[in-house]
C-alpha cells in the first residue's frame, strides 16, 4: 500500500526524470543532469533521498539556487524551488548569464499568472525561450519525515509557529498570510494523496480558519472543470481505496501539556535531547585518551530496520536491543575468524578445501551486510550513549515519572516544591516544564502556594514569562475536562536492566530507573478516536463537518460509518510524543480487527525547549499588551458613578468634586480599588458589573429590556444583549445582530446556540474584555461601543464601520481617524443608537434638523484631524482654517484633536548618516512652519482676508517642504503607503480579509502591491480628480539612474526593476551614500536619491507639476486604410464576404441552439433558445460569438424572473448542468452583471456562446438592425468598416458593436436613407409585442414599401464614411442625445426629472416607468456620450464611456474626415 512518503518520493523521482513517467527497465541509462534547489526544496528532498539515490537518478551535481555557480553548457538543469520573488530573480539572472543549456522549472507550490509572465518576459529579454523546456507546478510543499508523518516547514518555521499565531499584536493581514501558507501546503498534501477529505475541526480558533480556507480551496478546484487536480480520485486513491479520508484539524491549544512533557521513548528522547531535525541528529562524542571530542552526524531513515522497529520503544528496551544486536554481530564475527584460521596452507587444510568452499562463499556474501550492521550498531550505540548522558545529568527519568503521576492523578512520592528546590534535579527548563504541567493539571492552586512555587522557580533561574501566558490560556480554556483528559497515564518500575547487567553491557545504567509506560491515549488521540468512530461526545459534538464535494454546506455528518483513514493536522506545531501515541492507537485497533491508518502532520515540529521559548515570548507579549489595570478602572470612575453603583469606600477615603480621591489611609484606597476591580470583572450578571454612563446604559441596555430578559428561567447574563438600532438587537456572546424585535430576541436567548455560548468560558471572557475596554474609557466616548463588536482574540474589538480589528490600547486613535469619522457620518449608520453622541464626542454636534448637512460638517471637521500630506505634524495652533469654518464645533474639535497631534511622532530624514530636521530641510529663513505646504486644508484666502487693509507686507513666499516618502513607524498596511498616496486612505478599508475601495466599489487582496496597483488605475484616478485634481499629478526623478518618470505606475515599476537596484547598490557602495525616497509637498515632486538631490532641488524655485496632455493621433494603419481607395474597397469586400459566409451558416446557429435546449431540458423542463447578435444580423465574422437567449417560460416577455437574484440562480443552474455535458466546455458563469450570462464553447459546432436569461429585447434589437440593412444594403458595408475602424482605434472596449450600429443607423435616419422606428410602427399598425413594459415593433409588409418612404442611397462606402465622420466629428455630445426611436436628437436637459414633461409623447412610457418605481432604470443623461436604446428607453448604450474616450472619438472622427476629404480622388 502506497504511503504519503512513497507518493512524494515517486513525484520527485518523476521530476528528476524530466517529468517523464518512470520505466521499469534497468538497462536504461538515466539522463545526467544538475539539480538546483532552494532551502525549501533542500528540506523536502533531504529526508527522503540520499546522495547515492540522487546519483542513481542521474543527478551529477546538486547545488543551492543562491550559491555561486559557474556556467555548465550542454547540461540540462532541473530547478526545484518555491515561486518567491527572490528565487525568480535569481532564475532570471541565470537566464541572462546562460548558465545552463536546458531549463526544467519545477515549482514547489503553484506559481501565479503574474510571476509566470515575469519569467516569460525575462526569457524573452535573455533570448532563451527555446532553452526553457517546461514549467511545472509540483504541489510538494510539505516535508515527509515518516511514512505516516509530515510537517509543513523547517526553514523559517517561526513564521507559522505557535507564537506567530497566538501573539497579541498580530494583524489580520499577517494572520491571513499564515493561514494561507498553511492551507496551500495542506492542499499539496491531498493533491499528492489524490483524495478529497472530509474535514472536521473545532470552532473559534486557528483550526477553524485553516479548515474553512482549505474547504473553499478544495471546492474551487473541484468545480473548475479545466484545472481539477482530483479528476483521478478513484483510480489514484493509493492509501484510501474504498473510503475518503477524514481530515481532523486541531489547534495546539487543545493540549499544551504534552509538548512540554518529558518523554521516555527513543525517537522522542532523541528529539528532546539531541535536537533531531529532518531525520538527522548530531551527537557530541566525549574525549578519551587524548583524543579530542568531535561531533558525529547520524542519519536516520526507513532503511534502518533497527530504527524502524525501536523508535517508539521505551529507552531501556532500546538499550537492551542494542546489546542483543551487538552480541549477534560478535557471534557472526567469530565464525568468520574461525573460518580464516582453518584455511591454513598445510595438507589438512587442502583436504578440507572442498568442505570450506561453501562456507567461504557464504561468509564473503554476508560481509557487506555485516559491515552495514556494524555501522548501524555503532551509530545507535553513540546515540543511546548521548541520550543516557542527558538522562543521568538532568534526571529525566525522575521528571518523566513525576509528570506521568501528575497527569494520571496518582499520589506523588515527593512534593513538587522539593524537586523544584533541589539544585541537582534537572535544568531550569526541566523544572519549568514540570511546574507548567502541574499548574495545568491541578484544578486549584492557592495564591500562597503559587508564590512559593514562583520563588523556587526564580531561585532555580527559570524564566517566569511563560507563566503569564499560561495563566491567560488557562482562563480562556475549558478546564472542566482538564482533570480527566490524561486519564490512564502512569508508569511502573521493573527489574533494573537484568539483561544489560547479566550480559556485561557497555551502557552504565546505574541510577537510572527502568520505567515501563502504561498504554493510554493523549487528548489528541482521544479526539481522533471519537471522530473516527463517530462517537457522541461532549468534546467533539460542536466540531464543524465540512465536505468539499457537497454543493450545500452542512454541519451534520452524512456518513455515520466509522472511518478507516484519517489525517490529523495540528496548527501551531506537533511533536513525536503525539505521533507515537497515534501510531500505538492505530496498531491496537488493527490488532483488534479494526483497520486504522492515521497520518500525523503539523505546521512545525518543536521539542520542549523550543515550545517553552515560544511560551515565554507570548508571556512577554501578554505583559506588553495588557490593556486594563486596576488603576485604569478606578480612574475611569467619577463621584456620581461611584454613588450610582454603590461602590464601597473606606472611612477616610473621600471623593472630591473633580473626581479625585483624597484621604490619609492608603490601604483604604487600595481596598477600594480591589473592590472596584472585583466588581468590574465579575463573571455573574449583576447590575454592578461594569461602570457606564447612565445615558449610555439606558440607551443601549435599557432597564425594562434587561428586566424582561431576567424574567426568563434560563441563565441570561447581564450586558450580553445590546440594542444598536430602534428595531435591531445584537447578542455580544454569539456576535449576531439580525434580531428585529423583542420576540426574536427572546427566542434567541432561550436557543441552544446562546445557551452553549453562556457555558463557554472563552466566549464569556471575550465579552468581559469588550466591557473592560469601553468601561475604562471616558464617559463621553463610551457610546462608541455601538459600532464595535467583541473579537474572539483578546485584547481586540472589531469596528463595524471600517471592518478593521482594533486593539484596546489604540481604540481612541481609531475613533479619531479620518476614515472612521467620514464613514460614521454616512447615511448607512444614521439609524445607530447614540450616533449623534458619538459624533458629538468627536466635536460635531448634529441635530435632527441639520442631519442632512452631516457630510459637509464632517468634511470641515476632517480638515482639523486629517493627517497632513507630509510626515511631519505641525502643532495645532499652526493649523489655519477657512474663515467660514471657524465655528464652535471646529474650535472644540481642534482642542480634542490636539491629543492626537501630541502623540504623533515628528519623522526626520537621514542622509549620509546626518540627521536633517524638517525645518532645516525646508531652509526657512524665519524658522516658521509653512502651514500651506504641510496642511492640505489650509486656506490662503482666509489668511489674506484676516490681514488689515492697509497692510503692505508682501505675500509669504512659497518654500520647499521635503519629507520622507515612507513612514518608518508604520503600524499597518495603510500607513506603509507612500506619503503622496495617503490621500487615498479615506476611501480604503478592510473587508472579509481583503481591501475594498469605496470610491470605485472594487475589492482586492489585502496586499500592499494590490493596493498600489489599484490606486494607479485610470478609473480610480479619474474618480479622485473630482476632489483632489491638483494633488494627484506628481513628477518623479531617480538620481542613481538619472531618469525622469511621468506616472505613478511607471515609477513603481522603475523602483522594482533589476537595473535600478543594481545601479543603486553600486553607487551607494562607491559613494558611501544612502539613497532614500523623498517628496516635496510644495512642488508635488518625488525624488529617489541622496543629500545631493535634496540640495539641488532646494536651490530651484517652487513649481507645481503641470498636467501633460497626451497628444491624440490617428493610427498609421487607419490613415493608410483611409487614404487608399483600393485598399479600402478590398477591406470592405473582404468583410462583406466573411459576413455573408457567417450569415449563410444559419444551420450552425440553430444546431447549437437545439443542443442547448436539449441539454437544459432535464434542469428546466421545456425551454426555447433564440439566437441573436452579429452572427444573426449579418454583421458577424468567423470569430464572432453566438448570443443566445434562453426562455424557460414567460421570460421572453419579461414577465417572470427579472430580478437579479433569479437571474443569478438561472446562471448558476445552467453552468452546473452544462458543466456535466460532454459537448460543452470552457464554461464561465458571470452571475452578477447587468445582464448575467454563461459563456460556453459548443464542441460540435465550434461556436463560442453567450447565454442570457433576461428577456427578448435583445432578439428584437437584432431584428431591427436586420430590417434596416434590408432597406439600405449599403448600411451593412458601412457598419462593417466602422467596426474595423473602431478596433484599430481601440474604441471597441467602451463603444460596443451594437452602439456603433445605432450611430450608423441614426446617421442614415437624419440623412433620409432610413425611417425612424416610430415611423415604421406607423406604417404597420399591427399590434406589437410588449417586452418588459417596452413596446417593440412588427413589420409584415414588403420591404419595397419602406424603401419608397426613404431616399435611395447610391453613394460609395468611402463617401458614407466621410459623411459619418463629418457628422459625428461636430456632434454636440454635451447637450444632445442620439435617439433612433425618433430619428432626431433630444436635448439632454429634457431627461432631467424636473423636465420630464418636456420629453416627446413617444417617451411617455419611459416617464411613467420612472414615476412608478425608483427601481426602474433612469436614463443616464449626464454621461459624456448618450445613445438611447430604441426599445429600452431608460438604457444609455454608452453610459460607461468616459469623457476621455468621447473626446478621442470626436477628434479621430474629425481626423478621419480630413484624411478622406483630402484624398477624395485618391
Amino acid at each position: 500500500m502506497v504511503t504519503l512518503r512513497e507518493k512524494q518520493i515517486n513525484a520527485i523521482k518523476q521530476m528528476l526524470n524530466l517529468n517523464q513517467p518512470q520505466t521499469k527497465s534497468v538497462a536504461a541509462e538515466p539522463v545526467w543532469k544538475i539539480l538546483v534547489y532552494d532551502r525549501v526544496g533542500q528540506d523536502i528532498i533531504s529526508p527522503i533521498l540520499s546522495v547515492k539515490e540522487l546519483r542513481e537518478l542521474g543527478v551529477t551535481l546538486h547545488v543551492l539556487l543562491h550559491s555561486d555557480r559557474d556556467p555548465i553548457p550542454e547540461v540540462p538543469a532541473v530547478y526545484f524551488c518555491a515561486p518567491t520573488e527572490e528565487n525568480l530573480g535569481r532564475i532570471n539572472q541565470d537566464f541572462q548569464n546562460s548558465v545552463y543549456d536546458v531549463y526544467h522549472l519545477n515549482f514547489i507550490s503553484p506559481i501565479s499568472r503574474q510571476k509566470l509572465e515575469d519569467i516569460a518576459s525575462a526569457a524573452l529579454q535573455a533570448n532563451c525561450v527555446a532553452n526553457i523546456h517546461k514549467v511545472y507546478d509540483q504541489y510538494l510543499n510539505f516535508i515527509s519525515l515518516e511514512d505516516d508523518m509530515f510537517i509543513l516547514r523547517n526553514q523559517n518555521s517561526d513564521n507559522i509557529s505557535y507564537y506567530a499565531i497566538n501573539r497579541g499584536d498580530i494583524k489580520d493581514t499577517e494572520m491571513d498570510t499564515i493561514m494561507d501558507s498553511i492551507v496551500d501546503s495542506l492542499f499539496s498534501v491531498f493533491v499528492t494523496l489524490g483524495n478529497v477529505p472530509i474535514i472536521r475541526c473545532a470552532r473559534g480558533n486557528a483550526a477553524e480558519m485553516v479548515a474553512k480556507k482549505l474547504d473553499k480551496k478544495l471546492r474551487d478546484n473541484l468545480f473548475d472543470a479545466r484545472n481539477n487536480l482530483f479528476q483521478m480520485d478513484t483510480s489514484q486513491a493509493g492509501n484510501f481505496h474504498f473510503q475518503r479520508p477524514l481530515l481532523i484539524v486541531l489547534d495546539r491549544n487543545v493540549d499544551i501539556a504534552t509538548p512540554l512533557h518529558h518523554t521516555w521513548t527513543y525517537q522522542a528522547l532523541a528529539h528532546d535531547t539531541l535536537q533531531l531535525s529532518l531525520n538527522r541528529l548530531t551527537v557530541e562524542e566525549r574525549a578519551t585518551d587524548g583524543v579530542r571530542a568531535k561531533n558525529r552526524i547520524c542519519e536516520l531513515d526507513a532503511k534502518d530496520k533497527f530504527w524502524t522497529s525501536h523508535k517508539g520503544s521505551p529507552f531501556p528496551t532500546v538499550a537492551e536491543a542494542i546489546q542483543e544486536e551487538l552480541e549477534q554481530y560478535r557471534c557472526s564475527e567469530e565464525e568468520v575468524k574461525k573460518l580464516k584460521s582453518s584455511m591454513g596452507e598445510n595438507d589438512v587444510a587442502l583436504s578440507m578445501l572442498s568442505d570450506n568452499t561453501a562456507r567461504l562463499t557464504t561468509a564473503v556474501n554476508s560481509l557487506p551486510q555485516l559491515l552495514e550492521k556494524k555501522r548501524l550498531i555503532d551509530m545507535h550505540t553513540t546515540i543511546a550513549t548521548g541520550i543516557l548522558n542527558y538522562i543521568k545529568t538532568r534526571k529525566l527519568d525522575t521528571f518523566f515519572e513525576m509528570e506521568e503521576k501528575i497527569m494520571s492523578k496518582t499520589a506523588l512520592d515527593k512534593s513538587i516544591l522539593d524537586i523544584l528546590s533541589e539544585p541537582d534535579s534537572g535544568s531550569a527548563e526541566d523544572k519549568m516544564r514540570l511546574f507548567i504541567i502541574y499548574y495545568i493539571c491541578s484544578p486549584h492552586i492557592s495564591e500562597m502556594d503559587y508564590h512559593k512555587f514562583e520563588s523556587a522557580l526564580s531561585e532555580a533561574g527559570c524564566d517566569m514569562h511563560a507563566m503569564a501566558y499560561i495563566k491567560r490560556w488557562r482562563g480562556f480554556t475549558k478546564m472542566s475536562t482538564a482533570s480527566n483528559q490524561y486519564e490512564g497515564a502512569g508508569t511502573k518500575t521493573v527489574s533494573m536492566f537484568s539483561k544489560l547487567v547479566s550480559q556485561g553491557s557497555s551502557f552504565v545504567m546505574e541510577g537510572v530507573k527502568n520505567l515501563v509506560v502504561k498504554k493510554h491515549n493523549l487528548p489528541v488521540t482521544k479526539i481522533v478516536d471519537q471522530l473516527m468512530e463517530m462517537k457522541h461526545s461532549q468534546d467533539t459534538e460542536d466540531y464543524y463537518y465540512l465536505d468539499p464535494k457537497l454543493l450545500k454546506v452542512t454541519e451534520t455528518p452524512r456518513n455515520r460509518a466509522p472511518f478507516q483513514d484519517a489525517v490529523v493536522f495540528v496548527v501551531g506545531g506537533g511533536n513525536y510524543i503525539e505521533y507515537q501515541n497515534l501510531v500505538d492507537y492505530a496498531k491496537h485497533k488493527t490488532t483488534s480487527g479494526y483497520t486504522k491508518r492515521i497520518i500525523y502532520g503539523s505546521s512545525t515540529l518543536n521539542n520542549a525547549k523550543q515550545f517553552l521559548k515560544q511560551l515565554s515570548l507570548l508571556g512577554k507579549n501578554c505583559e506588553a499588551y495588557n490593556i486594563l489595570s486596576q488603576e485604569t478602572v478606578c480612574d475611569a470612575l467619577t463621584h456620581k458613578d461611584a454613588e450610582h453603583y454603590n461602590i464601597a469606600k473606606g472611612p477616610d477615603m473621600k471623593m472630591s468634586s473633580n473626581g479625585s480621591t483624597s484621604g490619609s489611609d492608603v490601604s483604604s484606597t487600595k481596598n477600594s480599588k480591589e473592590k472596584v476591580e472585583e466588581s468590574a470583572i465579575s463573571t455573574h450578571g449583576s447590575p454592578k458589573l461594569y461602570v457606564y454612563n447612565v445615558h449610555v446604559q439606558n440607551s443601549i441596555y435599557p432597564p425594562q429590556f434587561i428586566q424582561q430578559l431576567r424574567t426568563l428561567k434560563k441563565n441570561i447574563r447581564f450586558y450580553s444583549m445590546q440594542k444598536i438600532e430602534p428595531y435591531r438587537y445584537r447578542c455580544l456572546l454569539c456576535r449576531t445582530d439580525n434580531m428585529r424585535n423583542e420576540s426574536q430576541l427572546m427566542q434567541h436567548c432561550v436557543g441552544r446556540k446562546h445557551q452553549q455560548a453562556l457555558s463557554d468560558g472563552f466566549a464569556v471572557s471575550v465579552v468581559q474584555n469588550y466591557h473592560k475596554i469601553f468601561s475604562s474609557l471616558p464617559m463621553e466616548f463610551q457610546a462608541h461601543q455601538v459600532v464595535f463588536v467583541p473579537y474572539p482574540k483578546v485584547p481586540f474589538v472589531k469596528c463595524q464601520v471600517c471592518h478593521d480589528r482594533v486593539q484596546g490600547n489604540t481604540l481612541m486613535d481609531h475613533v479619531f481617524s479620518a476614515g472612521h469619522i467620514q464613514r460614521l457620518s454616512t447615511r448607512k449608520f444614521s439609524q445607530y443608537c447614540l450616533r449623534n453622541d458619538m459624533l458629538a464626542s468627536l466635536g460635531c454636534e448634529v441635530s435632527e434638523e441639520d442631519s442632512s448637512d452631516m457630510s459637509s460638517k464632517t468634511n470641515k471637521l476632517l480638515s482639523a484631524i486629517v493627517r497632513p500630506l507630509g510626515r511631519q505634524v505641525p502643532p495645532v495652533e499652526d493649523i489655519v482654517f477657512a474663515e467660514e469654518d471657524t465655528d464652535d464645533d471646529l474650535s472644540e474639535m481642534s482642542m480634542k484633536s490636539q491629543v492626537i497631534y501630541n502623540t504623533a511622532h515628528s519623522i526626520t530624514s537621514t542622509c549620509n548618516g546626518d540627521t536633517v530636521q524638517p525645518d532645516t530641510v525646508a531652509q526657512m529663513a524665519d524658522k516658521q512652519p509653512v502651514s500651506n505646504s504641510t496642511v492640505p486644508h489650509a486656506s490662503t484666502k482666509a489668511e489674506e482676508s484676516k490681514k488689515p487693509a492697509d497692510s503692505d507686507k508682501p505675500a509669504p513666499k512659497l518654500e520647499h517642504n521635503i519629507v520622507l516618502a515612507h513612514n518608518p513607524h508604520a503600524r499597518d498596511i495603510f500607513e506603509s503607503l507612500e506619503n503622496r498616496l495617503q490621500i487615498h486612505r479615506m476611501y480604503l478599508y478592510t473587508h472579509n480579509g481583503g481591501i475594498e475601495c469605496k470610491l470605485c466599489d472594487k475589492k482586492y487582496k489585502l496586499h500592499i502591491d494590490e493596493i498600489k496597483k489599484h490606486l494607479c488605475t485610470a478609473q480610480h484616478m479619474k474618480a479622485m480628480k473630482k476632489d483632489f485634481a491638483g494633488k494627484l499629478k506628481h513628477t518623479y526623478f531617480c538620481e542613481p539612474c538619472s531618469k525622469y518618470v511621468n506616472l505613478e505606475c511607471n515609477w513603481q515599476i522603475h523602483l522594482l526593476s533589476v537595473e535600478h537596484n543594481q545601479r543603486k547598490d553600486m553607487l551607494a557602495e562607491r559613494n558611501q551614500s544612502r539613497f532614500v525616497e523623498y517628496e516635496c509637498t510644495a512642488c508635488y515632486h518625488v525624488m529617489f536619491g541622496s543629500k545631493v538631490t535634496i540640495n539641488k532641488h532646494l536651490q530651484e524655485p517652487v513649481t507645481k507639476a503641470k498636467k501633460r496632455k497626451k497628444e491624440i493621433k490617428l493610427p498609421q494603419n487607419v490613415e493608410k486604410l483611409l487614404k487608399s481607395r483600393v485598399r479600402l474597397n478590398e477591406q470592405v469586400h473582404k468583410l462583406c464576404q466573411e459576413s455573408e459566409k457567417v450569415l449563410k451558416a444559419v444551420e450552425l446557429n440553430w444546431k447549437c441552439c437545439e443542443a442547448i435546449q436539449t441539454a437544459l431540458e432535464p434542469e428546466f423542463g421545456k425551454c426555447l433558445a433564440f439566437p441573436f447578435g452579429s452572427r444573426v444580423s449579418g454583421l458577424g465574422t468567423t470569430k464572432s460569438d453566438l448570443d443566445v437567449f434562453v426562455d424557460t417560460g414567460f421570460m421572453y416577455s419579461g414577465m417572470l424572473y427579472q430580478d437579479g437574484e433569479s437571474q443569478a440562480r438561472f446562471v448558476t443552474r445552467t453552468a452546473k448542468t452544462l458543466r456535466r455535458h460532454p459537448d460543452f466546455t470552457d464554461l464561465l458563469s458571470i452571475p452578477h452583471a447587468r445582464t448575467p450570462i454563461v459563456q460556453v464553447f459548443h464542441k460540435p459546432t465550434g461556436l463560442d456562446c453567450d447565454l442570457s436569461f433576461r428577456h427578448g429585447l435583445s432578439v428584437e434589437n437584432t431584428e431591427f438592425i436586420r430590417l434596416c440593412i434590408n432597406v439600405q444594403p449599403s448600411l451593412k458595408s458601412l457598419i462593417l468598416i466602422l467596426k474595423k475602424w473602431s478596433n484599430m482605434c481601440k474604441f471597441h472596449v467602451k463603444i460596443t458593436t451594437y452602439a456603433l450600429s445605432m450611430l450608423a443607423i441614426f446617421h442614415f435616419q437624419i440623412s433620409g436613407y432610413l425611417p425612424s422606428l416610430q415611423r415604421i410602427r406607423q406604417l404597420d399598425t399591427t399590434e406589437t409585442r410588449i417586452i418588459a413594459d417596452w413596446k417593440t415593433f412588427y413589420y409584415g409588409k414588403p420591404i419595397t414599401d419602406l424603401q419608397q418612404e426613404v431616399c435611395p442611397c447610391d453613394k460609395t462606402t468611402k463617401q458614407l464614411m466621410c459623411e459619418f465622420f463629418g457628422y459625428y466629428g461636430k456632434f454636440p455630445y454635451d447637450t444632445q442625445v442620439v435617439c433612433p426611436l425618433l430619428g432626431r436628437t433630444v436635448a439632454k436637459i429634457d431627461f432631467h426629472e424636473d423636465n420630464a414633461s418636456r420629453l416627446p409623447p413617444e417617451m411617455q412610457v419611459y416617464v411613467a416607468k420612472i414615476n412608478e418605481s425608483d427601481q426602474n432604470e433612469v436614463f443616464r443623461s449626464m454621461a459624456p456620450m448618450c445613445i438611447q436604446d430604441p426599445f429600452d428607453l431608460g438604457h444609455n448604450l454608452t453610459k460607461a464611456c468616459p469623457d476621455s474616450i468621447v473626446k478621442k472619438f470626436e477628434i479621430l472622427c474629425q481626423m478621419s474626415h480630413a484624411v478622406i476629404s483630402s484624398n477624395e480622388h485618391g
